[in-house]
């Protein structure tokens, strides 16, 4: 054996070695990289209310739900988006959704709940319910019911808005009217009301 080929062949050594080296430092800060995307939940909400109602503090809810996540699982990291107006929201969503980036959570207007479930943009939230124990009895019944896509929970309620239909039981009895209404219509109580009005005239007719 020659020096010259000893020298070769050590060289060669030396190059494999740092070739080893290079890959498993590639291959540790590649693992770094997918294990903190991992742990990154994006949140996106838009600003103001659903109803376009002025607030001084519009996202206290949310800062409260984070730190009460953070709490809990201390070691994901929230990328919070804000400073959207609810008129481009929609517009901004879709573009993160066409570019593969859509929010871990979103707010969903009511009126593109269902495109966004058939298409596949939401995902399930029963096996999360499930596994968290979440008591969906506290949610009003029938906006959790709005939230369901071919039986499945794809959202839940986040802002209310109920409209109320409030009675006098006790003026209906005093002018012998039906007052025993467990879940009156709007045209029940119209038509109630009409007839109040009619009896109460006759009376202060008659005065």
């Amino acid at each position: 054996m020659t020096k010259q080929t000893s020298s070769n062949r050590i060289n060669s050594t030396w190059l494999v070695l740092l070739l080893i080296v290079l890959l498993c430092a590639a291959s540790a800060a590649i693992g770094d990289y997918y294990a903190e995307k991992l742990k990154t939940l994006t949140v996106a909400f838009y600003t103001g209310s659903s109803w376009d109602a002025p607030s001084g503090k519009p996202y206290q809810m949310i800062d409260y739900a984070i730190k009460k996540f953070h709490r809990k699982y201390p070691d994901v990291k929230i990328q919070y988006e804000t400073g959207i107006t609810k008129k481009d929201y929609i517009n901004w969503l879709s573009g993160k959704i066409v570019s593969g980036q859509t929010p871990d959570v979103i707010l969903v207007p009511d009126e593109n709940f269902a495109t966004m479930a058939s298409e596949g943009v939401l995902a399930s939230l029963d096996r999360f319910i499930d596994s968290d124990k979440l008591d969906t009895s506290n949610f009003y019944q029938p906006l959790l019911s709005s939230d369901r896509y071919l039986g499945a929970q794809y959202a839940l309620p986040y802002e209310a808005n109920p409209q109320l239909m409030i009675y006098n039981q006790s003026l209906l009895e005093k002018y012998g009217l039906p007052s025993k209404l467990s879940k009156p219509t709007v045209d029940e109580f119209e038509a109630i009301s009409t007839q109040l009005s009619k009896v109460k005239g006759k009376k202060l007719g008659s005065v």
